[in-house]
């Protein structure tokens, strides 16, 4: 349609932590933060940031990305195998 722009383009966010298997809790939070200040325009900081909740549980939100990001944990894939255990 004539007049309608497509949705603004949103920048890559830059993060400042560690690899995981090197970050603490501690610097993975503050990392939060800093995505959801310039995302949202609010100060947050890990004493003020919300707790995320589940059906009523609250989410540990540095385990859960853990295990849902492995390639994030991958320390030193090898050339030949791509951090595979697997034999070719």
């Amino acid at each position: 349609m004539a007049g309608q722009g497509g949705p603004a383009a949103v920048p890559v966010w830059v993060s400042k932590r560690p690899r995981m298997w090197e970050c603490s809790e501690a610097q993975f939070m503050e990392d939060l933060c800093a995505f959801h200040c310039e995302r949202n325009g609010k100060k947050v900081t890990p004493e003020t940031s919300p707790d995320a909740i589940l059906n009523g549980s609250r989410l540990d939100l540095y385990n859960l990305y853990k295990e849902t990001h492995p390639e994030d944990m991958v320390r030193d894939p090898c050339a030949i195998c791509g951090g595979s255990s697997a034999l070719a």
